[in-house]
């Protein structure tokens, strides 16, 4: 039987979001079932941040939206506040690497497919720049997989993991080669609390980010204080002047009945490189960038990333630290193992999320 080409309709704005935040796109998973709707690319869409709004599978029109992992937000870009009936404060250690989301797609068979994604790339596949598939099958066995794909169905959830070790090294340098960690639990729009994350690690044996330190019934001066102890304790292990970097920093999870806000707090030198201070273009800046394009099924070209940092710096600036930012480029192209540039890499085109 011939299925019927699907169209996809109009772009859609789902719940308060704004319709350019969303772009077409259409891939097929691990199981070869092909999926179209839209891809939320707005970093600043709370859980809607990477988000699929799937309105085909396999040509059956459908109507499912797995939601994506929201932007943590330091305390100076957002009061941290303690709402009515919060229970506790978990404080997590902030693992650098790659957020991987793994969620689960009804199939027209009633049956579920649970695979995994990153807030750019609807889903996780090899490319010609990086083999994404490869190196996730190198931390993801059977007894994993099914853990995860049991949990996200029972929860009807998406669950946000971290993608961290040599094998994928930012800024910070581990000694374990590459491990994958449960850090966040996403249902019904809202970020779950940690008792429910912790649940679902001890349930179906998924290892967790490390849980540093829990308070009950805390107050919004107590998180704050506790988050500059552990930047003031993460700075000392951390040599921004020779460019060693040990801890990223910590998340603060602020527990209600069901449902949890979070906040991040990172030692002064992590913090510079993820933009707070915008004042000069630090090297880690340059490969965090470097790494958001490749996650994103972008090509992480000269070009494509110049015009990143123009978004942050200026292009003045860009302009200015051009020599060095080339010089930094290529030695993260090369640490990174990424493959299928060009010599000349403004020629890639930038995106390939809707290739399939």
């Amino acid at each position: 039987m011939v299925k019927k080409k699907s169209t996809l309709p109009p772009r859609v704005a789902l719940g308060g979001s704004k319709k350019r935040w969303w772009m077409p796109f259409k891939a097929r998973t691990p199981l070869g079932h092909l999926i179209e709707g839209y891809l939320c690319k707005h970093r600043k869409a709370g859980t809607l941040a990477g988000a699929l709004h799937v309105l085909f599978v396999d040509g059956e029109p459908c109507n499912q939206v797995l939601y994506g992992m929201p932007e943590i937000p330091y305390p100076e870009q957002t009061a941290v506040v303690v709402p009515g009936g919060s229970k506790a404060v978990s404080f997590t250690r902030k693992l650098d690497g790659t957020a991987l989301l793994f969620s689960a797609i009804k199939l027209p068979s009633k049956e579920y497919e649970v695979f995994p994604r990153t807030r750019g790339m609807p889903v996780l596949v090899n490319t010609k720049y990086r083999a994404w598939r490869d190196v996730v099958g190198e931390v993801l066995d059977d007894p994993l997989r099914q853990g995860i794909r049991e949990a996200c169905i029972q929860q009807s959830a998406t669950l946000a993991f971290e993608l961290w070790g040599k094998k994928n090294r930012h800024s910070v340098t581990y000694e374990q080669e590459l491990a994958l960690s449960l850090h966040s639990v996403i249902r019904s729009r809202g970020v779950s609390p940690w008792s429910l994350v912790a649940l679902l690690g001890k349930s179906f044996k998924i290892p967790l980010v490390p849980l540093l330190e829990r308070v009950s019934k805390p107050t919004a001066d107590q998180i704050v204080s506790i988050g500059a102890k552990w930047q003031e304790r993460y700075e000392a292990l951390n040599d921004p002047e020779q460019g060693l970097y040990r801890e990223e920093g910590v998340v603060a999870l602020v527990e209600t009945g069901q449902q949890g806000r979070l906040w991040k707090f990172k030692p002064p030198s992590m913090a510079e490189f993820h933009r707070l201070a915008r004042r000069k273009i630090r090297g880690v800046t340059i490969r965090h960038e470097a790494f958001k394009i490749l996650e994103s099924d972008q090509c992480p070209s000269l070009a494509n990333l110049s015009l990143a940092l123009g978004k942050i710096f200026g292009h003045n600036e860009v302009e200015e630290q051009r020599a060095f930012i080339e010089e930094e480029y290529w030695s993260w192209c090369q640490e990174a193992e990424i493959q299928g540039l060009r010599e000349n890499p403004e020629e890639e085109s930038e995106s390939s999320s809707e290739k399939v």
